[in-house]
């Protein structure tokens, strides 16, 4: 199996390609393949991270 996000098209600076997580006694990995314009800022207010800047 192979992934390939699709190229940055709306000024994204930030992306996050696969997730690696913990799932019962094993690690499992997810693609997700998304962008964000508002940089590293934007990845942690989803992640419910305040920043100030």
């Amino acid at each position: 199996m192979s992934f390939e996000p699709a190229p940055f098209t709306s000024g994204e600076t930030v992306s996050i390609v696969v997730e690696i997580y913990r799932h019962a006694a094993g690690w499992k990995v997810r693609a997700v393949g998304q962008g964000y314009d508002t940089g590293l800022a934007g990845l942690a207010a989803d992640y419910g991270i305040n920043v100030e800047g």
